[in-house]
């Protein structure tokens, strides 16, 4: 028989908070959304810099210069400004996807050595499906002998 698995009341709390706290850091759930976290945020700049640096630059050569009349309201835009055309701003957007590239490269290393380091992967805290057949396995022949 299986030895039984220690649980949170039972097993013997070693270095205290700071232990805890280590282990609360470690898990695979925790880690998981902190590379999401990560990962949004630099999709999100990468994102705003494609609008801000490209997308904007393109537009501006179709719908032109706008101007508003204070007295008026009135909003007047002209087609083809020379003021309008910016022109695309290709290298601050490109800064972005170096940027975007060597952080996810960065990330995809500490995600490497992590799972060296612990031996686990990003998500994989819980029983897995082997686990819960044994269990399931040992409580049938329990009953049964019982």
């Amino acid at each position: 028989m299986a030895a039984p698995t220690p649980t949170p009341t039972t097993e013997k709390k070693v270095g205290g908070l700071f232990y805890e706290f280590k282990e609360f850091i470690l898990t695979g759930d925790l880690m998981t959304i902190a590379v999401a976290f990560i990962m949004a945020a630099l999709l999100k700049d990468l994102i705003t810099s494609f609008i801000n640096d490209i997308f904007n630059g393109v537009l501006g050569l179709f719908i032109g210069d706008c101007t508003t009349d204070p007295e008026t309201k009135k909003q007047t835009c002209t087609v083809f400004s020379d003021k309008a055309w910016k022109g695309i701003q290709y290298g601050a957007f490109l800064n972005t996807v170096f940027t975007f590239v060597i952080t996810a490269f960065v990330v995809f290393m500490l995600i490497k050595f992590y799972r060296k380091s612990t031996g686990r992967g990003l998500a994989t805290d819980g029983p897995g499906t082997n686990d819960i057949l044994l269990e399931i396995r040992d409580e049938l022949r329990q009953a049964r002998n019982s």
